[in-house]
């Protein structure tokens, strides 16, 4: 909801506080990651990215979020 009320620090915080609890989670990860790229923080959208793509390696790679993530990360190197 934060992130759709264009407040993508706020959720960036309510993710990483959700990761806390549940390490790992494949939305919040994809969420933190958004909200980081939306807030300006490119280095931890990179890692909040990394670690969705890492965790999602042996699963269903066509999914489009892991595509968004590909893309940022491809974008980041250059």
């Amino acid at each position: 909801m934060l992130l759709e009320s264009n407040q993508p620090r706020q959720a960036l915080q309510a993710f990483e506080a959700d990761l806390k609890q549940e390490p790992s989670r494949f939305w919040s990860l994809y969420g933190a990651a958004q909200a980081a790229e939306r807030s300006g923080n490119r280095d931890i959208a990179k890692s909040f990215y990394a670690q969705l793509i890492e965790q999602a390696a042996h699963g269903d790679s066509n999914r489009p979020q892991l595509k968004a993530a590909r893309t940022f990360l491809e974008a980041a190197k250059e």
